[in-house]
């Protein structure tokens, strides 16, 4: 990020960037300005952990066909009661070029991974703005599993009766609170 980008810039993550986000934070790049968690568990304690490994197992003991059907059906469970076809087709696009089995591998291994990089030192700095947006029927539903029980000052928005992808069915919503973090954390320079 640092030699890449070579200027300030904000981190916005979904899902499993749960476990991305962190890692930069401890790097501790002053041009990071700001950290988005978007819909991401924190994968602090052993019964998150132990319900992701035993769901991992279940995926991967199935046939590769059987896998193929199940990760559609587990992925549109997460887009929303009634998504536009647009907004459906866009998301399950993303599994266009997956590695189902790398996928269900990599969430089976989080107890490994957790043990590497533990979520529990991820700095806390009162310089560095978070933000946690959460789904109702996302991570929301187990306050538990939230970030925000790590960031306790986090700024935090709670959507109602939206899904794991609510940044696609109700973007305007996201956008203006992503737009507002961003301008509430680097103003523009003046004159």
């Amino acid at each position: 990020m640092r030699t890449e980008i070579g200027r300030s810039y904000f981190l916005i993550g979904h899902s499993f960037a749960s476990n991305i986000i962190p890692e930069i934070i401890k790097l501790g790049d002053p041009n990071l300005k700001g950290v988005v968690f978007v819909d991401c568990t924190y994968q602090g304690f052993e019964e998150i952990i132990n319900a992701r490994i035993s769901y991992a197992e279940t995926m991967l003991a199935l046939s590769d066909e059987a896998l193929d059907a199940e990760v559609r059906k587990w992925y549109t469970g997460m887009i929303a009661t009634h998504p536009t076809d647009e907004e459906r087709d866009f998301i399950l696009a993303s599994l266009k070029h997956c590695n189902y089995r790398w996928l269900f591998e990599s969430v089976a291994g989080c107890r490994e991974y957790n043990r590497k990089h533990p979520p529990d030192e991820t700095p806390v700095k009162d310089n560095l703005p978070v933000f946690i947006m959460e789904a109702e029927f996302g991570v929301g539903a187990n306050l538990r599993a939230s970030w925000v029980n790590h960031f306790k000052n986090a700024r935090y928005y709670f959507f109602d009766k939206a899904y794991h992808f609510f940044f696609i069915t109700e973007h305007a919503k996201f956008n203006r609170l992503l737009e507002e973090f961003i301008r509430d954390n680097d103003p523009p320079e003046k004159g």
